[in-house]
């Protein structure tokens, strides 16, 4: 067989798949996003996202904080990189910008870290540049810029008690949300790979970067993202779901903790493009700062005209498309960055995505 023919056959191949709209081997798959062929969807128990993979051949292996109303078998788990994922909702320069300018830790994060960040965020549920900020700006505080992802001590043992973990085992804070007590550990475990590895082997949430960000996208979708007012723009509630116990209200330990989250926040929004105008919140643990639409910047050149300003937003959509003949709900997806499933949540009356129509008009971006 010639290199042409071998060529033609790889061409012809990767035209199907994305005419079809399917997913690859080790690529994410959901219970929308399908795979190709013969490949299934293996994602543990309660995960709403997995990977393409031959049935049968799960690479999850087998089972080998904060306070309590906030806060290993891992070398199977694939790098995930694809260009499927949201990736366009930041950029490696916007990120490595938030990283070393919020909070003052300076510290440039590492490719690895990037990737990881970017390609396991389908965990969290984010589909806005806003919310995205929002989490970054809490990891940044959690974490002292992304230069540590266990509790600093770490505490003696038994300051956390443990009733469901491994005996002798400890689970304190660790990962970029600093995941803390054995239950926390034991719902991340099953609801990301559908076992107890986590709760088995608790240091791999801080050695394994993978691992740091999924726990902390993991908590984010499972406490914070359905939380009342995150979706409309109020960063103060994401504090109460993380640490609020500690840093919100009258008996507050650390009342200045939120106040430093909040100015790690506006500093995200500064170097992701929405950043408007300073907060005006009087309390940090309940503020909504308004926020360019997502993509747009606030003055400069484009194309050797000048940018409009576009009004802020705090809620609603701030981005339509409307549907051409022969488009898919995958191919507008693709072309703008975002996965099926994120286009429903901003479209929730959609419905059967195979019945769009043209001229049919959508939302692309909250």
């Amino acid at each position: 067989m010639t290199w042409k023919s071998v060529f033609l056959m790889i061409v012809v191949a990767i035209v199907s798949q994305l005419v079809r709209g399917c997913r690859l081997r080790e690529e994410g798959c959901s219970t929308t996003i399908t795979c190709c062929g013969d490949l299934a969807c293996d994602k543990g128990p309660g995960a709403a996202w997995g990977f393409c993979r031959s049935s049968g051949s799960s690479a999850i292996a087998a089972p080998s904080k904060s306070d309590s109303s906030s806060r290993s078998q891992s070398s199977s788990i694939p790098i995930f990189v694809s260009s499927s994922l949201p990736d366009a909702l930041c950029s490696k320069e916007e990120f490595i910008t938030a990283v070393t300018s919020a909070g003052g830790f300076g510290v440039t994060p590492s490719d690895e870290q990037y990737r990881n960040f970017v390609a396991r965020a389908v965990n969290g549920q984010i589909t806005t540049k806003r919310e995205l900020a929002m989490f970054l700006a809490n990891v940044i505080h959690e974490s002292a810029g992304l230069t540590t992802k266990e509790e600093w001590g770490p505490p003696a043992p038994g300051t956390y008690p443990n009733t469901v973990g491994v005996p002798g085992k400890n689970y304190h804070g660790r990962g970029y949300i600093q995941l803390t007590w054995d239950y926390n550990y034991k719902n991340a475990s099953m609801a990301l790979y559908g076992d107890l590895r986590l709760l088995n082997d608790p240091d791999q949430v801080k050695s394994n970067d993978m691992i740091s960000w999924d726990t902390a996208f993991w908590y984010w979708s499972a406490h914070v993202h359905g939380a009342a007012g995150v979706q409309e723009g109020n960063f103060g509630t994401t504090i109460m779901k993380i640490n609020g116990g500690i840093e919100c209200g009258s008996s507050a330990s650390n009342p200045t903790g939120a106040r430093k989250r909040l100015q790690m926040y506006q500093d995200v929004l500064k170097a992701f493009g929405l950043f408007v105008s300073e907060a005006q919140c009087s309390n940090a643990c309940d503020c909504v700062i308004l926020t360019f639409a997502a993509g747009s910047q606030s003055g400069g050149k484009a194309n050797g005209n000048p940018a409009l300003k576009p009004a802020p937003i705090a809620n609603g959509c701030s981005q339509t498309y409307t549907i051409k003949s022969g488009e898919s709900f995958w191919l507008i997806g693709k072309n703008n960055g975002m996965m099926v499933d994120q286009l429903l949540t901003l479209n929730p009356s959609v419905g059967d995505t195979n019945k769009i129509q043209s001229g049919q008009s959508i939302c692309i971006r909250a």
